[in-house]
């Protein structure tokens, strides 16, 4: 039982010392590092001289950075142990590692392109970037339902374009898909003018009238509301973050209270 109880008590003061590199500046600094360097290595692999003259550097290097993510990730488990898969940026990195250190992935062309995935690795890095991924996820909601709109919005346009343009334009509005591919570059304001709107005007002078209700609706109202619904994600995040700091004070405070009057009861 003294055996098993020392035991114990070494896995957990080796386990608080893992906890403490994990957690430290230096180890995710080396992380972030490793991640970027590895990056330019498959960029300069993509150079067919260099891959040529270079494939067992590039070899070695790949076999290094999985080991350093490998390791990363064992670290991890072992300090947080079930800790470690109730955050969901944890399971990430497992699932990134895993993909980009499968077995053979160095000779299959499709495996090895996945190695890129580790740049991903960054937004669980970076707590700038985490708040940017928990932003987009959190505005998701309110832009599926824009989405919806904007579609419909989009397909009506569609074939109100094909029937009022098919016979002047049949090359840009033959059909649906045609009518909506020249709607994209339409609302997108590449050449909408000069290249689709205003030969379609000089045949049906009140196509002008169309592109400019499509223009304002497509690309001054909706993508406005886009940019809004990410705005307001943006400021729900941070006034969630600014009650949990809030919360957490009033625990310490409370147990720094409870902390004292233990202390004055002792004397």
């Amino acid at each position: 039982m003294i055996g098993e109880t020392k035991l114990n008590n070494n896995f957990t003061k080796f386990q608080a010392i893992l906890i403490r590199i994990v957690e430290s500046s230096p180890f995710q600094n080396f992380i972030i590092a490793a991640i970027l360097i590895n990056t330019l290595i498959l960029a300069l692999e993509t150079n067919q001289s260099i891959a040529k003259n270079y494939t067992g550097h590039f070899l070695i290097s790949h076999i290094i950075f999985s080991i350093i993510f490998l390791l990363e990730i064992l670290t991890k488990l072992i300090a947080w142990r079930g800790k470690f898969f109730k955050d969901g940026w944890n399971i990430f990195d497992l699932i990134i590692v895993c993909v980009t250190t499968l077995p053979g992935s160095q000779e299959i062309t499709a495996l090895r392109s996945l190695r890129i995935l580790r740049l991903l690795k960054l937004t669980s890095a970076l707590p700038s970037l985490r708040k940017v991924i928990e932003t987009i996820f959190k505005a998701i909601p309110g832009v599926f339902s824009i989405l919806i709109v904007f579609l419909i919005i989009y397909l009506i346009s569609a074939i109100m374009a094909t029937l009022m343009f098919q016979k002047a334009s049949p090359e840009y509005f033959g059909s649906i898909m045609d009518s909506s591919f020249t709607l994209f570059q339409v609302m997108t304001l590449e050449s909408w003018a000069s290249g689709v709107a205003r030969p379609i005007i000089e045949v049906v002078p009140y196509a002008k009238i169309f592109f400019v209700i499509f223009i304002i609706i497509t690309n001054f109202i909706l993508i406005n509301f886009f940019v809004a619904i990410f705005i307001e994600a943006t400021n729900s995040s941070s006034h969630s973050q600014d009650e949990r700091i809030l919360s957490i004070e009033k625990k310490l405070d409370m147990l720094i209270k409870i902390q004292e009057h233990n202390n004055k009861k002792d004397k």
